[in-house]
């Protein structure tokens, strides 16, 4: 849930597989659900303040801490483009709610054409301010690796 969420309320988004997440999965409406405290800080944004562009990268259910930044308000006053990457329509979280998230949300659905994220981030690379952009990556490896290269090679 993003920062200043409504009070009494808490998301999670648990991709369905063996071990706790599918026990999570499994559960009845109401069941208890014993939480640890959040690690981490969050995205830090420092140093960022005088960028105007945000890139945002996930994939998968790296969605859910992208969410939680686009929610909470942090990137007010900036062009945000998110590259939001999915096996397919079907797999996507959030697949409503992103059109109220405020940015232009580019969606890459790898069954359709075996394209991925950082796919269309070259296809887009020429149209990018890179003195101006700053980006948040979540998600796989290979996506967060390959997009630090191109945007580092292109000088973000």
């Amino acid at each position: 849930s993003a920062p200043g969420a409504r009070a009494g309320t808490f998301e999670l988004l648990v991709k369905s597989q063996d071990g706790t997440a599918g026990e999570i999965c499994a559960a009845d409406v109401g069941a208890s659900l014993e939480v640890s405290p959040a690690m981490g800080k969050g995205f830090v944004l420092d140093g960022v303040h005088e960028k105007s562009h945000a890139l945002l990268f996930a994939t998968g259910s790296g969605i859910s801490p992208i969410k939680a930044l686009l929610e909470s308000g942090a990137l007010a006053g900036r062009e945000v483009a998110l590259y939001y990457g999915t096996q397919d329509e079907a797999h996507t979280a959030f697949l409503e709610q992103s059109n109220a998230w405020g940015c232009t949300v580019v969606r890459v659905y790898s069954e359709d054409n075996g394209r991925h994220v950082q796919d269309a981030l070259r296809d887009d690379l020429s149209a990018i301010d890179a003195s101006n952009s700053f980006a948040v990556l979540c998600g796989q490896k290979e996506m967060t690796t390959d997009v630090i290269d191109i945007l580092t090679t292109a000088g973000v």
